[in-house]
Formats: C-alpha cells, structure tokens, sequence
C-alpha cells in the first residue's frame, strides 16, 4: 500500500511536466503572425519533419524572429520560407547560413539562421539561402535505423551492461569527467597543433609542386645557366695563374689612377680659368648667331647660283667629252688647214694695212665651204657677234619658213650635225659664243 501514493505523486508530477513543456513550446511557437514580414527562403538537401502545420520556430542567432511560413519540394531540394519580424531586415548579411534543430521540450523543429558577416552585403527581402551554407538535425532514430538488428541489438546491451556499471557511481563518473578537463584541454592544443601542421605540409607540397612544375618548365633554361657557370668556373680555374698576376697587379694600377685623379684635380685649376676666359666669346655667341642667320639669305643664294653653274656644267659635259674624244683625230685632220691658216696669217702679217678693212667685211668676205673659211669663222668670230642678217635672215622677225625660231639654237644644231663628219665643225660648235647646249637646240 505504500508504494501506490508514491505512484500517484510520480504520475502527478510527469503530467505537470507535461503541461509545462506544452505551455513552454506553445508559448515558442505562437499562435499567429500579423503584419509584414522579413522573408527569406532557404534551400535544404532534406527537411523532413519540418511540418508548416506545426508552426515551427525561426530564429536568428538563437533568437526568435518569426516562424516557418511554408515547406516544399523544388528540383530535388526542398524550400523552405521563413517570415522574420521586420527589424531582422539589414542584420542578416549575404553569407548567412541556416540550421535545422529541435526546440523545446516537444520534439518541434525549428530553423536556426546565422546572420553571417557584419560589413558584407545585406541579405535583400526574399532572397535565398543556398544549400551550400545550409544545414538538417539529424533525429537520433535516424541514426539507429542505419543500424542492422545485430549491432542494434548488441548497442542495447552495451548500454544495458554500462547502466549496471555505473549504477551509484555517478559522482566518481563526474569526478573523471573534471579530472579528464585539462586533459581535453591539451588534447585540443595537441589537435590543433597538428592540424597546423598539416596546413603547412599541404602548403609545402603545393609550393614543391609549384616549385617542380617551374623548374620543368625552365628545365633548359636552368641546363643552360649551368653549364654557363661550370664554363666561368672551369675557365676561372685554368687561368688562376693569370688572375693572381692581375691581383697583385691590382694595388700598383689603383695607385696609377689616384695619380691620374690628383693630375686631374690639379687642372681643375686652369680649367676653371680658360672657362672664365671664354666667357667674353660665350657672350658675343648670340650676336654671332644672328649675324651668321642674316647672312643666310646671301649664302642660300650662292649656293643656288652654284647648283645652277654645276647643272650648266653637266648639260656642256657630253659636248665636251665628244669633242676631247675626236681631238686627237680633228688634231690630225686639222693640220692641213692649221698650215694653211699660218700661210693666211703670214700673208696677213705682210699686208697689215688691210687688216681693219678685213676685221670690217669678214662676214661676208670670209667663205663657209670649205676649211679655211671655216676655220677664220671660228677664229675671227668672236670678233663680231652673230647676225642673223649675216646668214640671210630677217633680222626683225628672226623666223624661218614661218616658224618661230631663233638663230642660235639652229646655227648651233647645224654645227652639232655637221660635227659628227667634220671636226673643224666642232671646234666651231664650241668657240662660238651664245650657242644653247645641244638638248635645246631643235
């Protein structure tokens, strides 16, 4: 009889905790949602057991903020929307991640929102959270039900057997739990020294990679740098004997060029002067300059009338080359006519009284067909200028055949074409003064 009050007062007590954790969730959950609304979605690989219908919580850092607005099934992931009370909007930032967990002491799910990085973007309204940064509880029977029968089986033994074994001995147990406190704490020290570790041989194997990859691709390269430097070695070594010589040498050359300084700093002196010396001729510079730039019209000119004189030359140059080249020749043929020109000039000598009536009628006196005309043509010639009336032509309209032309370029055409059978022809194309050079002639 004693043992049925006890039962009651046990049963009492399990139904008030009963209704306090009912009254506890109900309380976490609510009952309804007015107003607008923070919303935001959040894609989960699995949400089962997160039931609309159940009203589950949303929080934000722990916090509560709103509630599970709406679950379904979206191309093989499940979305999941989430209505926050206005003040969470500009507090979740674009890197927030998402949980869901139990809340409560009625097995309820709820989603757990971390808000992220404060300084990044604000999470806009109606913005997603996606599976990547997202996260599902995993329910203990979840666990159990990947167990086959026989280790199901034999975890309920094991837990059975450790029930009996630590059954009145809980203060030892929490006494191995402190105990194993400083333990725990060097074990994390000892984690996380070697999990620096690890880092570092991963960066050290990608920088040996990196390194291996670089000397592979400059292998040639480096082969080349190689053998440079074993030929300056070997070459260093077979003349060793030579760059002790030039070493020793070293100390006697320094003491030359301080010499050579000393020399230097010495006429830094004289220097000086003759530059303050030239400073009167720097000075009359610019009026140099300006007169040599007056100057430059007259001298452009000159040079001008030189390129003129060197064009000339140029025209007269095959006619002269021509003329050297038959000089041998009309030298040979002209000798005839030279010893009758002498017997003229003596008989002329003799009869000097008539020589300025000759000079007066030597136009007309003197004959042009044969040599010895010709030739007092080109002697006496220069005597009196050319005519054209001299030669039967109008000496006003100085024309031919009704063709306007002047006597100089045809005169010394005829005499151009002549040239080629008779040399005196010759000497006469180049004595007689006025004759345009031969491309001008018609």
């Amino acid at each position: 009889m004693t043992r049925l009050p006890m039962l009651w007062a046990a049963l009492a007590a399990l139904v008030i905790a009963s209704v306090i954790g009912t009254v506890y969730t109900l309380g976490h959950v609510g009952i309804g949602d007015t107003g607008d609304k923070f919303v935001v979605h959040v894609a989960f690989k699995d949400a089962a057991g997160l039931d609309p219908a159940d009203r589950p919580l949303a929080a934000v850092a722990g916090t509560r903020q709103g509630r599970v607005a709406e679950v379904k099934r979206e191309g093989g992931r499940t979305i999941v929307t989430l209505k926050l009370e206005p003040g969470v909007e500009g507090k979740v930032f674009a890197d927030a991640a998402a949980t869901i967990r139990p809340a409560g002491a009625v097995p309820v799910l709820s989603v757990d929102i971390d808000p992220g990085t404060p300084g990044r973007e604000p999470l806009a309204d109606g913005a997603t959270i996606p599976e990547s940064r997202s996260s599902t509880y995993v329910a203990p029977d979840k666990v159990l039900d990947v167990l086959d029968a026989d280790t199901r089986a034999q975890l309920q033994i094991l837990l059975g057997e450790s029930g009996k074994a630590l059954a009145g001995r809980g203060g030892d147990l929490a006494d191995a739990a402190v105990a194993a406190a400083p333990l725990a704490g060097t074990a994390a020290e000892v984690t996380s020294t070697v999990a620096e570790r690890r880092r570092l041989v991963r960066q050290m194997v990608g920088d040996l990679a990196t390194v291996a990859r670089t000397l592979r691709e400059r292998r040639e390269t480096l082969v080349a740098a190689i053998d440079a430097g074993r030929t300056v070695l070997a070459t260093t070594g077979g003349r060793s004997d030579e760059i002790e010589r030039a070493v020793a040498q070293l100390p006697a050359l320094l003491d030359e060029t301080d010499g050579a300084l000393r020399e230097i700093r010495e006429l830094a002196g004289p220097l000086k002067a003759g530059l303050r010396a030239s400073g009167p001729l720097l000075a009359e510079l610019p009026s140099s300059l300006r007169e040599l730039r007056r100057m430059q019209p007259e001298t452009k000119s000159l040079v001008d009338q030189l390129a003129q004189l060197e064009q000339l030359g140029s025209e007269q140059l095959p006619a002269i080359r021509k003329f050297t080249a038959r000089l041998p020749q009309a030298a040979t043929a002209g000798r005839p006519s030279v010893n009758a020109a002498a017997k003229t000039i003596s008989t002329l000598s003799d009869y000097g009284a008539g020589l300025a009536q000759l000079g007066d009628l030597i136009s007309g006196a003197v004959s042009t067909n044969d040599n010895n005309g010709v030739l007092a043509r080109a002697i006496f010639s220069s005597i009196e200028p050319i005519k054209p009336e001299n030669f039967g032509f109008d000496a006003q309209t100085k024309s031919l055949g009704g063709k306007r032309t002047s006597l100089y370029p045809m005169l010394a055409a005829a005499l151009e074409h002549r040239c080629e059978t008779d040399e005196t022809a010759c000497l006469m194309r180049l004595t007689t003064p006025g004759l345009p050079p031969v491309e001008d002639a018609p």
